[in-house]
């Protein structure tokens, strides 16, 4: 992807750059992709709609340097979770307007935030929110969110009509018209990749099961109880989201 800085002003485009091009190397670690550029001239190489993260962040950057000066690093961070959350809308958005001709979706993480009100499809679509992210679809502080878990998963699934993954301590599925309790797990489900692990899973079964349901139950029970067997039935105490797969298809295969 090519594209060139209008108007040219070498002192902007410097400070675009950043010290030793540290800008457009942070924007480069975190989207997995190459910049190259001659002055105004701009070169991407990546995957296609990173690239377009990228060259949106670094036309936004470039106006907004006619107000600020300088930029930060944690500034560019801004922007760039401010690309991802585009591109998020812009997939579930493709996603929902079709369907008709996709047999099950789920969403997770930052494209929760994306979700309209009454637009899912109760068979096809999961949502796997954590209570913070329940909290802010549902617009309420966290600590509502784990007062009254199960209301909080029946007012999510009422307002987006699909099945209820709500993860946390006794995670909770619901679809509308049952409510599961998922007793297993432990406190080192909580670090990071262990939400994205599920979602794995979850693709696995619901390729396996036609059911949406069974599909839920399935992997979000035995995610934990490979969890436990993990902290409690080898050396390894900090054991790895990246453990999970291999130990889960030992058991359930």
């Amino acid at each position: 992807m090519k594209f060139q800085l209008e108007p040219v002003d070498h002192d902007k485009i410097s400070d675009l750059c950043g010290p030793t091009n540290s800008i457009l190397k942070q924007i480069e670690e975190e989207l997995g992709i190459k910049i190259l550029n001659r002055g105004p001239s701009f070169k991407i190489n990546g995957e296609s709609n990173n690239a377009q993260i990228a060259k949106d962040i670094i036309l936004r950057i470039y106006e907004d340097l006619d107000k600020n000066k300088t930029i930060s690093s944690k500034e560019v961070h801004l922007y760039l979770r401010k690309g991802m959350n585009d591109l998020n809308n812009n997939y579930l958005g493709l996603i929902m307007n079709n369907l008709d001709k996709i047999d099950s979706v789920i969403v997770d993480a930052g494209a929760l935030k994306a979700l309209k009100k009454n637009i899912c499809s109760k068979e096809k679509v999961i949502i796997t929110p954590h209570p913070g992210e329940a909290a802010y679809l549902l617009n309420v502080d966290t600590k509502d969110i784990q007062y009254n878990r199960y209301e909080a998963a029946k007012l999510l699934h009422d307002y987006f009509n699909c099945i209820v993954i709500l993860k946390g301590s006794g995670t909770i599925i619901y679809d509308g018209e049952r409510y599961i309790t998922c007793m297993d797990g432990n406190h080192r489900m909580s670090v990071a990749g262990m939400g994205d692990t599920l979602s794995g899973l979850l693709l696995y079964e619901m390729s396996l099961n036609q059911n949406s349901f069974n599909a839920c139950l399935k992997a979000t029970t035995f995610h934990s109880y490979v969890a436990d067997c993990l902290l409690y039935r080898s050396k390894i105490k900090n054991y790895l989201p990246s453990m999970i797969p291999d130990l889960y298809n030992n058991i359930t295969n």
